[in-house]
């Protein structure tokens, strides 16, 4: 006489019972692989969904009139005297501007993103305490933003 089909004859372990409810060892894993797999595709697509939802927002940063050329120019202009050519600050200065390129700055504008970039057009457009002058008067809003892209450019 054969036992039920969901009960399994088990060695080893459970030598001293005749039949098992339990499931095997292999059918365990087999369910965990599937628990697991269900897991990562719901992870996988939400990070797509957000993803996507994120890339189409529109930042002001994004479509600027003023060329790289022309941001440059203005870098040369109005800037260059004080942080430099390539970015970093001319040593003459009794207060050091601060350093506009390099590790830290990448990674400010990678991991904080616009608000990052409207930090530094605060401080173009306001200035900042006795060393850095405010450009509003002097330079257009698309201007700033063109400055913000180059600097992020180093």
């Amino acid at each position: 006489m054969n036992p039920k089909p969901y009960r399994k004859i088990e060695k080893g372990r459970n030598y001293g019972k005749k039949f098992s409810i339990e499931p095997s060892r292999t059918e365990k894993y087999s369910r965990l692989k599937a628990k697991h797999a269900i897991i990562f595709v719901f992870i996988l697509t939400n990070f797509i969904v957000l993803t996507c939802q994120t890339s189409q927002t529109r930042s002001p940063f994004s479509d600027l009139k003023v060329t790289e050329a022309e941001a440059d120019r203005l870098w040369e202009q109005k800037c260059a005297a004080c942080h430099g050519v390539d970015g970093t600050p001319t040593e003459s200065l009794p207060t050091k501007p601060r350093k506009l390129k390099g590790f830290g700055l990448k990674m400010g504008f990678l991991f904080g993103g616009d608000k990052m970039r409207e930090g530094i057009y605060k401080t173009i457009r306001d200035g900042k305490n006795q060393t850095m002058p405010s450009f509003k008067e002097e330079l257009s809003e698309e201007e700033i933003r063109a400055l913000v892209k180059r600097i992020e450019r180093f």
